[in-house]
């Protein structure tokens, strides 16, 4: 990360998870002290409203969840529950899910909504940007949507066999990795939707899948409720009989 990179701070939580342990876990040391009392001032249940707040140093920035007036038209207002946040690979935007169904491409700019991407009655889970920026996948429980970042507009929905832990992009955002309850991993093509390829697991669930830097392989990392083990497992997408586990189990 870069030494004057952004940090998000989306405090639209409870407020055990505003004291000062966590505080200092986030924010960085030398930043403004008086923000860190702000958080710890907030109340348990907040109007969820987005706040833009600059710490001291390199331009840091932090979004607060505070009450804010509708005359206030330089911050960011959200006024419902956000689940997942994201920063653009170029750090000028920020993606957010959220309770009403909505994500939106917000401007770093000037604190504003570019784009709103709404699923109707779908529970959102999160979303992420493709490296390029081109495109955005957002999440909820059993199904995929694949939207266009310039225009907003929805390319693909693609549902799934169970619930999906974790989505990202490959770089030229031609092709989506999954990772699912159901013990899979797969590969989709964004153009078709269709399913190019399932890597199966022992364990139960799957809950995470990430590509290697020049997407030769993927990593997964999934566990196994009955024998109580986690396993990272090492794939050659095209030979997928050529993989390599790391099992807790070896520690025990």
């Amino acid at each position: 990360m870069k030494k004057n990179a952004l940090y998000l701070l989306l405090l639209c939580i409870p407020s055990t998870f505003a004291s000062e342990p966590i505080v200092k876990n986030l924010i960085p040391e030398q930043s403004d002290k008086g923000l860190i009392e702000k958080i710890k001032k907030l109340p348990t249940e907040l109007e969820y409203a987005i706040t833009q707040e600059i710490l001291t140093q390199s331009g840091t920035k932090a979004f607060l969840g505070q009450e804010v007036g509708p005359a206030q038209s330089e911050e960011m207002q959200y006024k419902t529950k956000i689940y997942s946040a994201a920063f653009s690979s170029s750090e000028t935007s920020v993606l957010t899910t959220s309770q009403d169904s909505i994500t939106v491409v917000w401007n770093l700019k000037n604190n504003q909504p570019l784009i709103s991407l709404e699923h109707g009655q779908a529970h959102l889970d999160f979303a992420k940007y493709s490296e390029n920026e081109t495109r955005i996948v957002t999440v909820a429980d059993k199904t995929l949507f694949i939207w266009d970042t310039a225009t907003g507009k929805k390319l693909q929905q693609i549902p799934s066999e169970s619930t999906i832990y974790s989505a990202m992009f490959n770089r030229e955002a031609t092709q989506l990795l999954t990772a699912c309850e159901n013990g899979k991993a797969a590969i989709w093509e964004v153009a078709s939707g269709n399913c190019l390829q399932e890597f199966q697991h022992d364990a139960l669930q799957v809950s995470s899948a990430v590509y290697n830097v020049d997407e030769s392989h993927i990593l997964t990392v999934s566990y196994s409720h009955e024998n109580r083990t986690g396993t990272a497992t090492w794939w050659d997408i095209h030979d997928k009989e050529n993989k390599k586990t790391f099992s807790t189990a070896m520690l025990l």
